[in-house]
């Protein structure tokens, strides 16, 4: 017997930021870990929602050259917006050729999710909830709310797509 059943819609806050790093000094160095790696027999190659080539969901991880660039990223966000402590629960990289896509998606057990962008591409990648589209360009880099829908079109444009994609759990008080 049902004894009580409530559907209904709630709100609850979301972020969404977006800064320009400088990548120049790690920017090959990564795109060539992100070709290592959709070769592996590891690989999540059209398996997600990322319709194209892609590393294993933890491939960058543990990257020396990546963890540098996020610590470069939260110390510049800390500045202006308070980020809860978090811990990194995966990295993965992936490269979106002509005919790719991204399925529209969110990461809705994640305290919040991102993106590093390693190369400049005309292909938006597009946030519904917020009515706004972002045009890859190297070095942009977005931290959002894991509760944000995104997604992009079938890329028509030859250069490829390169980024490093990224998932936060909470950090509790009570888990090291």
């Amino acid at each position: 017997m049902l004894i009580k059943q409530i559907n209904r819609n709630i709100q609850t806050p979301i972020f969404f930021i977006e800064i320009k790093l400088d990548i120049l000094e790690y920017k090959d160095i990564l795109i060539s870990e992100i070709e290592k790696g959709i070769l592996e027999n590891s690989n999540m190659n059209f398996k997600t929602h990322i319709k194209g080539k892609m590393t294993c969901f933890n491939y960058f991880n543990d990257n020396y050259y990546f963890r540098k660039i996020l610590n470069k990223a939260f110390s510049k966000i800390e500045v202006f917006q308070e980020i809860p402590e978090a811990l990194l629960e995966n990295a993965w990289g992936f490269k979106i050729e002509e005919g790719n896509r991204t399925t529209m998606h969110n990461h809705f057990d994640m305290i919040y999710s991102g993106i590093l962008y390693l190369s400049t591409n005309k292909l938006p990648l597009m946030f519904p909830d917020l009515k706004l589209e972002i045009e890859p360009k190297e070095g942009t880099f977005l931290l959002f709310s894991g509760l944000l829908k995104h997604g992009t079109y079938k890329n028509n444009y030859p250069e490829p797509k390169y980024a490093i994609a990224f998932n936060f759990i909470e950090k509790k008080g009570w888990v090291e």
